[in-house]
């Protein structure tokens, strides 16, 4: 096994217009410290939680069959999301239901003439600028989620619940497994209150490692192992073993005037499987990444990711034999704001 360095999620940030994010101001460093102290706040009705998202990525392939080449094929796809999350309504210290407004989401493909998207849609090349999967149509919208019974029930502004394609596309942004994912990954549970050194290591349970290295996408492309092989490690010869991910708090800095604490985001990736008898697959990935979470409530407030993946894959029988190649690189930041409800004043 190889050890990887990778940033959690999906990719965020959130400042100007031209969403240039300032990196964190590096006046509250920790280099002598030995504890950092991190403190628990629950959310409550009518806290807002701003989230926006940036990431660049881009994707080279060649492939050649029984000796002969295919047009090599290569992308370059930027994706942007902003949205304010309000809090309506909590159970047992758990969000139940949300309001949430989406003022972007897009996705921009540039592709050299020649290529074509996937399934022949689209122009044969050049620029294509569209709606996030499809979902530009919910920009400038507001929507509320309520959890009930195991369901999420999506309703519009007149409070009637939506049609079922805007619901599916809600929910597919929001949720997952009848949870809200938009607050970014939950570690409130895995950071205790009270002291923890410098270089202490949170070791994340493997049925939520995909909360963090897909958080905000929906998928992860690490899940996806052995040839054929379906998502998350399911089907096709992949290996059943996740990647196995780890949290080393290396230091705290402040994000936007708020002390946070600074994690190194440590992957260990599981060897590629082969998916048939002839076949065999190398996969190489370098990633580097930070998370950022309060230290006043323990919650997400950052996520840096860069990463690059080369594969290279081979298949020979007696009828037919096949090469492929691709290299991919991606970066993309994550960032959340908090604004806690005001309390009422007293008379």
């Amino acid at each position: 096994m190889r050890i990887v360095t990778f940033p959690l999620v999906l990719a965020l940030a959130l400042a100007s217009s031209l969403f240039v994010a300032a990196a964190p101001a590096q006046d509250q460093k920790t280099d002598e410290a030995k504890t950092v102290t991190f403190k628990r706040a629950t959310l409550r009705v009518g806290d807002t939680i701003t989230q926006a998202s940036k990431s660049n990525s881009s994707s080279t392939s060649e492939r050649s069959m029984n000796g002969e080449e295919a047009e090599p094929r290569n992308s370059k796809t930027s994706r942007s999301l902003k949205k304010k999350t309000e809090v309506m309504a909590m159970t047992a210290d758990k969000v139940s239901a949300i309001r949430v407004t989406y003022t972007e989401l897009e996705r921009e493909t540039a592709r050299p003439q020649g290529n074509r998207r996937r399934g022949g849609g689209g122009r044969p090349g050049g620029n294509e600028r569209a709606p996030m999967a499809d979902e530009g149509d919910l920009v400038g919208k507001t929507y509320t989620l309520t959890l009930k019974d195991g369901r999420v029930i999506v309703t519009g502004a007149d409070g009637k619940e939506v049609k079922p394609e805007i619901a599916g596309r809600v929910k597919r942004l929001e949720t997952r497994d009848a949870k809200f994912r938009g607050f970014g990954p939950d570690v409130s549970d895995l950071i205790p209150a009270g002291e923890m050194k410098i270089g202490h290591r949170i070791e994340i349970p493997s049925a939520r490692s995909r909360e963090f290295m897909s958080a905000n996408s929906g998928r992860s492309r690490f899940g996806r192992r052995g040839g054929r092989g379906g998502r998350d490690g399911q089907g096709g010869g992949a290996s059943p073993a996740g990647p196995k991910v780890s949290l080393i708090l290396e230091d705290t800095t402040k994000i936007l005037g708020r002390a946070t604490a600074v994690f190194r985001i440590e992957v260990v990736m599981p060897e590629p499987g082969a998916d048939r008898e002839g076949m065999t697959l190398d996969i190489e990935s370098k990633s580097k990444g930070k998370f950022y979470v309060g230290l006043e409530d323990s919650r997400p407030y950052r996520v840096d990711f860069e990463n690059e993946t080369s594969t290279e894959m081979s298949f020979e029988t007696d009828e037919r034999s096949m090469e492929m190649s691709s290299e991919s690189k991606r970066k993309s930041q994550t960032m959340w704001i908090y604004s806690k409800v005001k309390k009422a004043a007293k008379s």
